[in-house]
């Protein structure tokens, strides 16, 4: 997989968890900061070693069956982007609220929100040549967009809760799809 390819799975990936960390912000606005950092670092914690565990699993798996690598991969990221825009669709960033001070409840979003980002991990680690290279470009993707959607919540409020940024990931995530076919038959 191209790094293209990474960079724009990383985008999507980043737009489809933003509304939970601008969420995130509107809820702890006026909280104290230790529990807006502890927000922070568990939902980032969780995705990004969610997203290393999809892609180490992804190099594996594409280790035992080399010849169906692409196709794999493009039936995640297809099946994937239109459950994100299907379901960012339905429902509004306001209708996903939680009490994120309990640990457990911030623990267990946490994971819920980094299914897609670790299915989208298995995806570019089927394809992958390095887990560093991949992993270190979700890295520098998503960790800009966690702390900017958390400070977008919590300095704009409740406005920041109309943007739609799920179905834009979910395009996304099917362009990448749309890409690797195109590959994939040569052109």
């Amino acid at each position: 997989m191209n790094t293209f390819t990474v960079i724009l799975l990383a985008v999507a990936v980043a737009l489809t968890t933003f509304p939970a960390f601008v969420n995130g912000g509107y809820l702890l606005g006026n909280e104290k900061a230790g529990l807006q950092g502890r927000f922070i670092l568990v939902m980032a914690m969780v995705q990004l070693l969610l997203v290393a565990l999809g892609i180490i699993l992804g190099l594996n798996v594409g280790r035992i069956s080399e010849s169906s690598n692409k196709i794999m991969s493009l039936s995640i990221l297809m099946i994937v982007g239109l459950k994100v825009i299907f379901d960012s669709l339905r429902t509004k960033p306001q209708d996903k609220s939680f009490d994120t001070a309990d640990a457990k409840v911030l623990l267990l979003f946490a994971i819920a929100e980094s299914i897609v980002p670790m299915a989208v991990a298995i995806s570019v680690g089927l394809l992958a040549e390095s887990f560093f290279k991949s992993w270190s470009i979700f890295i520098i993707v998503l960790v800009p967009v966690f702390i900017a959607g958390f400070l977008l919540g919590k300095n704009i409020g409740a406005e920041s809760l109309k943007m739609r940024t799920g179905p834009i990931g979910g395009l996304f995530l099917i362009a990448a799809s749309l890409i690797m076919i195109i590959n994939l038959i040569g052109y």
